[in-house]
């Protein structure tokens, strides 16, 4: 038990050493395993909050790239009409990089093989 506390809580040993003398011996146990479910609860709280940041940066991003490949539609269809199914679906499927330099061809180009790189469909 001692390894595993040590090991995954970041408690050094001799920390650890000095609780178990600390606690009385008709208590050692009560305080050792309220240490245990103290420290499981600590890390368990890190866990899920590390796990939500994770989340919210991951649905931050999709959300971002949606909106660029919403926008980039919008103004294509503006410019040269429908949009080929094609098209349309390789905006839903392009890597943020790809929307940007979609974007960034758009402007001033006179037809979708011109944004698209000559490869619209």
């Amino acid at each position: 038990m001692t390894d595993y506390i040590t090991d995954n809580w970041n408690i050094r040993p001799q920390e650890w050493r000095a609780a178990q003398i600390e606690a009385k011996p008709e208590t050692g146990e009560a305080t050792v395993g309220l240490l245990a479910r103290e420290l499981k609860a600590e890390g368990m709280a890190e866990g899920m909050a590390m796990g939500e940041a994770r989340g919210e940066a991951r649905g931050k991003a999709m959300g971002f790239a949606s909106g660029k490949a919403d926008l980039l539609k919008r103004l294509l269809r503006g410019q040269f009409g429908p949009l080929p199914e094609g098209i349309e679906s390789r905006i839903d499927r392009a890597s943020p990089e790809e929307l940007d330099a979609w974007g960034e061809r758009f402007v001033g180009a006179p037809s979708l093989e011109a944004v698209f790189g000559g490869h619209p469909h």
